[in-house]
């Protein structure tokens, strides 16, 4: 990668109008956690493209829902969510089964308390991927904060069935028996829900 990084900025650097260059460097910097750099060339890809006459023809085409799934991951990130919310639901209207698309959305729910969302779309992406603990995870944690202990315990037996190796499914499934034993007392059960860990390999 650090080759094909090296030519994508060669490539911009003698032909800068070429927008798949800035694309292809957008995915090097996405992948690298190099957040502000990768917007940065998404967004002038975008720009780019708009320039041709037939952008809104291809505006909705399968590789544009990676770059705005990609442009709104970015955003929850970065805490700017009704912004993530628009280019995720434009991602998942292109690619409806891409279960990072799904997730990142799921987690952006999630950050902006919508429990119910957050839950239903990482129900959709398991119905893609049942495999994932992560996801089996984050739906007990939304039940968590929401002070379900009960609903929530399920979700976290199916995450360590699927990952025994994740040490924070264990972790939040002791939250669960202290949430469910300090019933009584309410500050510590808040107390206790609060440090649940989503443990989702959100933003990806």
């Amino acid at each position: 990668k650090d080759r094909a990084f090296s030519d994508f900025n060669t490539a911009i650097s003698l032909k800068p109008e070429y927008a798949l260059s800035y694309l292809n460097r957008g995915n090097i910097y996405f992948d690298r956690n190099e957040s502000a750099k990768a917007e940065k060339d998404y967004l002038y890809f975008i720009e780019l493209k708009k320039k041709s006459p037939d952008f809104e023809k291809h505006r909705l085409d399968t590789d544009m829902g990676d770059i705005y799934g990609n442009l709104g991951a970015i955003y929850a990130k970065t805490g700017r969510y009704d912004s993530a919310l628009t280019l995720l639901d434009l991602a998942i209207k292109i690619n409806p089964n891409n279960t990072n698309h799904l997730g990142n959305r799921a987690q952006t729910y999630f950050q902006l308390n919508r429990y119910a969302e957050s839950t239903r779309d990482f129900e959709a992406a398991l119905q893609i991927n049942p495999d994932n603990g992560d996801m089996w995870n984050a739906i007990g944690v939304n039940y968590l904060r929401q002070n379900l202990a009960g609903q929530a315990k399920p979700y976290f037996d199916k995450a360590i069935e699927k990952n025994p190796a994740q040490g924070v499914y264990y972790m939040n499934r002791t939250l669960v028996f202290l949430q469910l034993k300090d019933k009584a007392d309410r500050k510590s059960t808040l107390l206790n829900s609060s440090h649940a860990n989503i443990s989702y390999a959100v933003f990806c």
